[in-house]
């Protein structure tokens, strides 16, 4: 199972996960280029963490904000 999908289903159990950092929001507001998600677990469950979004310019990646996104970052329980 890939982190995406981890965090699909992570995203379905929390209740107090801002909109901008829900899975299918940064489905729909990251088009120009990807996003993907780092998790920290513990004892088998997810305790954190942080969503990002890669773009690709001249032949470089860098990590940058989507549009429509308030914030990406951190998500700590």
């Amino acid at each position: 199972m890939t982190n995406k999908e981890r965090y699909h289903t992570f995203c379905e159990e929390q209740n107090h996960l801002p909109l901008w950092m829900q899975d299918w929001y940064l489905d729909a507001c990251c088009v120009e280029g990807s996003w993907d998600v780092v998790l920290v677990e513990e004892k088998g469950q997810i305790v954190a963490s942080m969503t990002f979004f890669m773009k690709v310019r001249f032949g470089f990646q860098y990590v940058t904000m989507p549009m429509l996104v308030k914030n990406m970052g951190p998500y700590i329980i």
